[in-house]
């Protein structure tokens, strides 16, 4: 009592005013009520739009194996696809890359499972634990997996898209000589007739690499040709510039060994290529990348 009497005789010493309560803050309203979250796609809905999805059709030369692989995922189908396939001098297996998407629907459950099934079918390496997560190599070969998840509730079926990468590129022996006449590759089915002469093997020019890429979007053929000199290459030039013009093709860019020809049917280019082909012998030979990119109907 004393030290409280005490302390209030100083305060009035000193002019200090006891400071008023702070006024109380007016009641807060209750909140209104928050808009219920929007609800996604139904089952129903959901497989509607997987039953929409555009598809494209595996091309012959693709292997029957990555050809079937759709299939094995049940309820999938073809959405993109890329093929390409190179020359090889030895028995090494040539080079080789594949990319597929795929669209599968499913329970996550259920999708997983026949995509692994379906992965281990093809040999692959890095399937003991499940489905690998990034690149996994193992000697020449490299190759990916990736599963992407449309929204769904919990445990109900879903579309998935799937996309698949696989890469074999054979080494170069130290000892590689020169290239002489290596195996030509097929040519792709979707090669145009009119564009057989200049993409076909002859004792002055090879085909060695062929690729096919589809997509619901675009086609494209690539065909790569090898030719012994530079007079076989002139030679070859002259030959895609007719069979441009008999396509009913018009030059729209450059000249020589770069040129780009368009008309109705679709899009004719070429152009020098000096990359390493990995065919298991040393390019010695000029080297043109022809890409035909048909108009969509």
């Amino acid at each position: 009592m004393r030290r409280a009497a005490y302390l209030g005789a100083l305060a009035l010493a000193l002019g200090c005013q006891e400071k008023p309560a702070p006024a109380k803050a007016p009641a807060a309203k209750p909140d209104a009520a928050a808009p219920a979250a929007p609800k996604g796609p139904t089952l129903a809905e959901r497989r509607a739009r997987f039953e929409q999805r555009a598809v494209v059709e595996a091309p012959p030369e693709l292997p029957p194996a990555w050809r079937d692989l759709p299939k094995a995922l049940g309820d999938a189908r073809l959405t993109g696809v890329f093929h390409e396939v190179r020359s090889r001098v030895d028995r090494e297996p040539p080079y080789r890359h594949v990319h597929l998407q795929v669209r599968a629907f499913g329970t996550d459950t259920e999708v997983d499972a026949a995509l692994l099934t379906a992965l281990r079918g093809l040999e692959l390496p890095g399937l003991e634990k499940g489905l690998p997560k990034g690149d996994v190599k193992e000697g020449a070969l490299t190759w990916s997996v990736e599963v992407r998840r449309l929204i769904a509730p919990a445990g109900e079926a879903r579309e998935h898209r799937v996309e698949i990468d696989w890469l074999r590129v054979p080494p170069t022996p130290a000892d590689a000589k020169g290239c002489r006449r290596p195996p030509a590759v097929d040519a792709p089915a979707a090669r145009p007739a009119w564009l057989s002469r200049p993409t076909d093997t002859r004792s002055t020019r090879r085909r060695i690499s062929a690729a096919v890429a589809d997509t619901p979007d675009g086609h494209r053929v690539t065909i790569r040709m090898r030719y012994r000199n530079g007079f076989a290459h002139d030679e070859g030039i002259g030959h895609l510039m007719d069979a441009a013009r008999a396509a009913g093709l018009k030059q729209v860019d450059g000249s020589g060994p770069r040129q780009t020809w368009e008309g109705e049917a679709g899009r004719l280019s070429w152009t020098p290529d000096p990359s390493a082909m990995h065919l298991g012998c040393e390019i010695n030979g000029p080297v043109v990348e022809i890409v035909w990119v048909p108009r969509r109907k």
